[in-house]
């Protein structure tokens, strides 16, 4: 998956807000990606306000708006960064990977705690990218609670890995 960036400088928001609804309407239907078909388009805007009226007015310039999702300056990097860690953790298969350890180690759990219950006493995966770790960000760090790991398909009865923990 490619990511691109296209960047409009203007000091009036009616100039950017028609150069955008141009480059929507410009784009062709559905990615031949099936995969990211549904992924959201991300806009950089400075305030609530500056997100609705755009909002307002490229459903109003183009008949619909729809799969945006809205960042503030402040959060691009970081949630950039979230997105980009997700992306490798899928691609390089460390889903499958936690997925086995994490079933190893609530058998382990389970044979050696009197009691234990996973979805009470199971706190998630994290997975920890040494290189994008940065002082006051969450960057580089993987996180899936205990819920999300345990709701997945890789943790239901049908599956024949399936072990009632």
């Amino acid at each position: 998956m490619s990511m691109a960036a296209v960047i409009y400088v203007s000091d009036q928001l009616e100039i950017l807000c028609g150069k955008l609804a141009q480059n929507i309407a410009r784009t062709e239907g559905p990615s031949d990606n099936a995969d990211t078909v549904f992924l959201p388009e991300f806009l950089i805007t400075q305030t609530a306000g500056m997100e609705s009226w755009l909002s307002t007015e490229l459903a109003r310039r183009n008949g619909v708006f729809a799969n945006f999702r809205f960042l503030k300056q402040d959060q691009l990097l970081e949630d950039y960064n979230t997105l980009a860690i997700d992306r490798m953790v899928k691609e390089s298969r460390y889903d499958l990977q936690y997925n086995i350890y994490t079933t190893a180690a609530l058998r382990h759990l389970q044979c050696k705690i009197k009691g234990f219950n996973a979805s009470r006493d199971f706190g998630g995966v994290v997975y920890l990218f040494v290189r994008g770790i940065r002082a006051g960000f969450s960057s580089g760090i993987y996180l899936k609670e205990g819920p999300q790991v345990l709701g997945q398909p890789f943790f239901s009865p049908g599956n024949s890995l399936y072990c009632d923990f």
